[in-house]
């Protein structure tokens, strides 16, 4: 055999040793964050479902209202953000999104989380005012961040 038809041969095999290379799997990191629920509640939706949970959330985020005024600050974006930790160590639970008024800026709320467990949820709320005034969420990305740095991330499908 040729030395130049051994380099025809070596081609392919070096050219689809390379293509794997990225498709690598990451390692998971010391936490993860396994699912995020996103509910909405907005002024004229009733819930009505055949499971009792899903019309008990709905009244309980209305339960103590009593003037109209406080009935439409809790309309808006409520997020439950379920993650797990390896470590007990301080972590932060970012929730970034964006609003439907205000287009492409980046709106964040934080919560310290000093003592996690194995498995934890957070919570936020995007409601009230800047709810009334600044629209809907629109994109939402969460983040837990260990010292800054993140270490498991989750977004919605239009996050950008």
């Amino acid at each position: 055999m040729k030395t130049g038809s051994s380099v025809y041969l070596l081609t392919p095999l070096i050219v689809a040793s390379f293509a794997f290379v990225g498709c690598s799997v990451p390692k998971e990191g010391p936490a993860t964050i396994t699912k995020v629920n996103p509910e909405h509640f907005y002024p004229g939706k009733v819930v009505r479902s055949t499971d009792r949970m899903v019309e008990f959330e709905h009244s309980r985020r209305f339960r103590g209202v009593l003037i109209s005024e406080d009935y439409a600050n809790t309309y808006g974006h409520y997020y439950s953000i379920f993650w797990v930790s390896e470590d007990k160590r301080p972590v932060t639970v970012r929730l970034e999104y964006r609003l439907g008024k205000t287009a492409s800026q980046v709106h964040s709320k934080e919560v310290q989380v000093d003592a996690p467990k194995s498995k934890n949820v957070t919570k936020f709320q995007v409601t009230g005012d800047e709810y009334k005034t600044q629209g809907p969420v629109t994109q939402w990305k969460a983040t837990v961040l260990d010292n800054g740095s993140v270490i498991a991330e989750y977004a919605s499908f239009l996050w950008k």
